[in-house]
């Protein structure tokens, strides 16, 4: 097995927390004794137990390690203390007077293989709830900002909605009208087939176009309407020949006549009169 990988297994908090058994335990010490970085980090782990059992350690209270201290000053240096013989106490508990015994190795060993185990399970149980956490808090921002994208892209949607609504129904109001004027706007003799549709209501100022029949603008031109008034151009704006929905122009007030003709892209303060498409008298 490779270091990396004998590292990352696990093994070694075990052994560290005693919970291998002595067949395990003597393979992580050869492999430890062969093996440089493996020693290293056997070391940084029981190091990190001993400090994580040294921080959870509780202390005596002050009170029980005053009287022990006394009881300590008290007692001459080097000397014994002197038997009892002018009173006999006997024990009501034979088992309580026997002296007290001396905790053997193996007894400490296994309290510090229950500590260090603890700490290890108290590590493991601290750690698999932060990454719990984590991973928790994660999923929680990226819903929230999956909720506010989505909630962004709904209240677009109604925007372009209401929008999208408003004009249909100012598009109908406009063609249903009773002051609607429909002009029919149609080629010159150098191009008899084009063909425009403008209605125009002059009391709500509004003017839509229809396209009939007009050939792509070259690259770089646009198609511009024009309101003519007493011989005067009155820029109506410019219009995308790729849509075939009504198109809502600039607000017109009064108008003997419209025309259309080809300007650079985005369109020109005054028509270029050579380039006009179509053109048509509003009757009535």
């Amino acid at each position: 097995m490779e270091t990396t990988a004998y590292i990352e297994s696990g093994v070694l908090e075990l052994y560290a927390s005693g919970l291998l058994a002595p067949e395990e335990a003597w393979e992580v010490e050869r492999m430890a004794a062969n093996n440089p970085e493996i020693q290293a980090e056997l070391g940084a782990i029981q190091a990190l137990l001993e400090r994580y059992a040294q921080a959870h350690a509780v202390a005596p209270r002050v009170a029980v390690r005053e009287r022990l201290m006394a009881a300590v000053a008290e007692t001459p240096a080097g000397k014994a203390l002197p038997p009892q013989e002018s009173a006999k106490i006997t024990a009501l508990n034979p088992q309580a007077a026997t002296p007290p015994v001396a905790a053997p190795r193996t007894a400490v060993k296994g309290w510090r293989q229950y500590a260090l185990a603890a700490s290890v399970a108290a590590l493991a149980i601290s750690g698999f709830f932060n990454a719990y956490l984590t991973t928790r808090l994660g999923d929680a921002r990226r819903e929230i900002a999956s909720l506010s994208s989505e909630r962004s892209q709904l209240a677009s949607e109604k925007g372009f909605l209401q929008t999208s609504y408003a004009d249909a129904s100012s598009q109908v109001s406009v063609l249903t009208g009773a002051r609607t004027k429909a002009i029919a706007l149609t080629g010159t003799p150098s191009a008899p087939a084009n063909k425009v549709m403008v209605y125009w209501d002059a009391g709500k100022q509004m003017a839509y176009v229809s396209l009939q029949a007009l050939p792509p603008p070259p690259d770089g031109m646009q198609y511009q309407l024009w309101a003519l008034m007493d011989g005067k151009p009155i820029d109506a704006g410019v219009f995308d020949y790729e849509m075939d929905s009504l198109q809502k122009m600039k607000p017109v007030a009064e108008a003997q006549a419209f025309a259309v003709t080809l300007e650079r892209m985005g369109g020109s303060p005054t028509p270029t009169l050579e380039s006009i498409c179509v053109m048509g008298k509003v009757v009535g």
